[in-house]
């Protein structure tokens, strides 16, 4: 049965039998949701998104004439995928449908095991490609190349989807909790 919740409460904890799973901040329960389903178009919104933002700052620059590329269109350019990438994960919240999640200790025990793996996983991730988004900023600023700058773009939206989608510190203290009701026996 569908259920109504605040998108904005919810942590996504990862995957449960090909349901994403949410745990619902304000509640205090776990939520599987059809993601997969309804998110295959939502996803691919915001790497066209930053492409095509991208091209139009580049003509804007070429139209203007600007030799240097100014800072100041890259802190345009990368707000605007900031905007985008809350809009996407937002979209992509609003759009699934949502079922309390019936699961029992051993699978909860289980999960929550797997689900730190993948933690440790998306915050690796996330440090990782944060420190490649600076080495190519650095570069396009010596090079100039607006593809880079494009790719550049891709990169930052992949690394705040990763973060906006997943909260992986706040993910992290949800564990912790639901892990230690698990080991007491108290209910979620």
């Amino acid at each position: 049965m569908k259920t109504e919740i605040e998108t904005n409460n919810l942590i996504n904890l990862g995957w449960f039998y090909d349901n994403a799973v949410y745990y619902d901040m304000k509640t205090k329960k776990l939520y599987k949701s059809n993601l997969k389903k309804n998110s295959t178009g939502i996803m691919l919104l915001t790497p066209i998104i930053s492409t095509i933002i991208g091209k139009i700052i580049q003509s804007i620059s070429e139209n203007l004439e600007i030799s240097n590329f100014s800072i100041l269109f890259s802190i345009v350019y990368l707000s605007l995928l900031i905007l985008v990438s809350g809009f996407t994960v937002k979209l992509m919240r609003r759009k699934n449908d949502y079922e309390e999640l019936e699961i029992f200790p051993g699978q909860l025990k289980k999960f929550i095991k797997d689900a730190k793996v993948h933690n440790i996983l998306i915050i690796s991730i996330s440090f990782i490609l944060s420190f490649s988004i600076l080495l190519l900023f650095k570069l396009f600023l010596q090079v100039l190349d607006f593809n880079l700058f494009i790719i550049l773009g891709i990169l930052f939206v992949s690394v705040l989807i990763l973060i906006l989608e997943y909260r992986p510190y706040k993910r992290k203290k949800v564990l912790i909790e639901l892990e230690k009701n698990s080991n007491s026996g108290t209910n979620i």
